[in-house]
């Protein structure tokens, strides 16, 4: 299976660094917490959650330490662990529908990193988002007929030369592009543990 080209952190491990900061300045050091929760002998992320709230922390801040806890999200707080499991992710999202829609993400990504160094790539469990600083101006899905869906946000496709360098890179790899009908930019990513799957 071929490797991507570089990745790069979600924002969402910067947000996470600050809760884990504001609990070790609030509440002592989140690993003794993160201990403390385990010798409980509890046994879910939830129930670690409740427990942590009983402490005085906040939800957000008990949800990923909960979560820890049970070694669930390391990947959203350790930036070597989330390029590992990114690569993964995008890896299987694409390769599952066939090697061709593969090929076409790889292509798409190279396309993208042409828009500016401020670019990033930053794979999540179900899409991969495009970025510039904290903001997605796009992401990408396999479609069901192995061809690429990439979503466009509105106020980046106000803007003329963004616009036409996606269109480029879309037209280049033969991906079908669409406007998203909302008028808000999906968020990058909320600090805490993204909801699994059960």
């Amino acid at each position: 299976m071929p490797h991507l080209p570089r990745l790069d952190p979600h924002p969402i491990l910067r947000a996470n660094a600050r809760v884990l900061g504001r609990i070790d300045a609030q509440h002592g050091d989140w690993r003794a917490l993160m201990q403390a929760v385990r010798q409980e002998g509890l046994s879910s992320s939830s129930e670690a959650r409740a427990s942590l709230i009983c402490r005085g922390l906040r939800p957000t801040e008990a949800e990923l330490v909960g979560c820890l806890a049970f070694d669930e999200a390391w990947e959203f707080v350790d930036e070597a662990a989330y390029l590992r499991w990114a690569e993964e992710q995008a890896l299987n999202l694409f390769s599952q529908r066939s090697e061709e829609a593969l090929r076409s993400f790889l292509e798409l990504v190279a396309e993208v990193r042409k828009l500016g160094s401020d670019v990033s790539v930053s794979p999540l469990r179900t899409h991969v988002p495009f970025l510039r600083g904290d903001r997605v101006f796009a992401k990408v899905v396999p479609a069901r007929d192995g061809q690429l869906r990439v979503t466009v946000f509105p106020d980046w496709r106000t803007a003329a030369d963004t616009a036409r360098s996606l269109a480029r890179a879309f037209r280049a790899v033969g991906a079908r592009a669409e406007a998203s009908r909302s008028t808000k930019r999906p968020h990058p990513g909320r600090a805490g543990a993204p909801r699994r799957r059960r």
